[in-house]
């Protein structure tokens, strides 16, 4: 709810340079949502690294929920990790 997924696409988002350098993931398609980010590939190695901007819009502390991966046709291949709360300030 303090958070706006920012769409580096827009002509009114400004850009930042290193996001799309430092991301290791290999993406098919990306869908940026109100809420998340969804993002689809073909093959992932043991250690990858995906980033995405956000725009601060309302102060306050909220839950930050953990980023989550799963296989599509192997439900049996999932991943959780990180999570915990971030703090807007005025």
């Amino acid at each position: 709810a303090g958070l706006e997924i920012e769409n580096q696409d827009l002509a009114t988002t400004e850009l930042i340079p290193w996001i799309n350098r430092r991301s290791s993931l290999a993406t098919r398609h990306v869908e940026l949502r109100d809420d998340r980010v969804l993002a689809f590939v073909t093959s992932v190695a043991s250690s990858n690294s995906f980033y995405y901007s956000v725009r601060a819009v309302t102060p306050g502390t909220f839950v930050q929920p953990p980023a989550s991966a799963e296989c599509m046709y192997d439900p049996g291949v999932v991943s959780v990790h990180g999570g915990g709360a971030i703090t807007v300030a005025p």
